[in-house]
């Protein structure tokens, strides 16, 4: 089973009301519950302009985008998500129903690449950059393309932010894990420190692949953040379709 290697040089996470390491090692500990003080989202590091026109979820991605370059620069940007700015598409479309007019605004920043884009403009980056959405795998599909990369520039730095919220109304009865917005940012450079390894899973009834619900409680991002404070050395992420086998070598 081939799989991809990297290091992390430095990593930050945030999730409405969670900012510092001691408040994630709480969350762990306490079962993945999260606090009260949920519509605190720090944002310090995004101009005031640019932050009342960004939803929540884009904040906390370029909050940690910023926060990580601010003293280490970058040769190539990866952002995953899941979902994107759906909340910001499910309240155009209401809109629309309603027979109002959709902000030009609100549309302009309902695309994918939000994030993407904010981030780039916000900290003044020229480097390339690619959003990715690989639907359970988003963050896997990330961690290929970033280490893809460190193949063929082994001497540059790759930024990896993996974000998403849970689905909006009326996609909500949809929704198979508890959690709440967040973004996990990662400065990745080539070597060996991870190890990942992707396994198809045989999940097959009369010829047809299942594509059952959600294996994991938490989306992956979660899963990794909790897998960094807690300093493991090994772990599976499961989903219907694969599972992700991480090894962390003993330095």
């Amino acid at each position: 089973m081939q799989g991809i290697q990297f290091d992390v040089i430095d990593w930050m996470a945030l999730s409405p009301g969670i900012s510092q390491p001691e408040q994630w090692a709480d969350w762990q500990a306490n079962g993945y519950a999260w606090p009260d003080n949920e519509h605190f989202v720090p944002s310090d590091a995004i101009p005031p302009m640019q932050k009342r026109r960004m939803s929540t979820l884009s904040r906390l991605a370029v909050q940690v985008a910023v926060s990580l370059t601010r003293e280490q620069s970058v040769d190539y940007i990866v952002f995953s998500c899941r979902h994107g700015e759906l909340t910001r598409t499910s309240q155009l479309l209401q809109s629309v129903l309603a027979g109002q007019p959709a902000s030009p605004m609100a549309f302009s920043q309902s695309v994918h690449n939000t994030a993407t884009g904010l981030f780039t403009i916000i900290a003044g980056q020229t480097v390339a950059a690619t959003s990715v959405s690989a639907s359970r795998s988003s963050l896997h599909a990330a961690c290929i393309e970033a280490a893809a990369y460190l193949a063929s520039n082994p001497t540059h730095r790759v930024l990896l932010v993996d974000f998403d919220e849970p689905l909006p109304d009326p996609y909500g009865q949809y929704e198979t894990q508890d959690f709440r917005g967040y973004a996990l940012g990662l400065l990745l450079t080539s070597g060996q420190e991870f190890l990942v390894q992707g396994q198809r899973q045989s999940n097959r009834h009369a010829g047809f692949q299942i594509d059952s619900p959600d294996c994991s409680p938490l989306p992956q991002g979660l899963m990794l953040v909790d897998a960094l404070v807690s300093k493991a050395r090994r772990w599976t992420m499961r989903e219907p379709r694969y599972c992700w086998h991480w090894q962390r070598a003993r330095t």
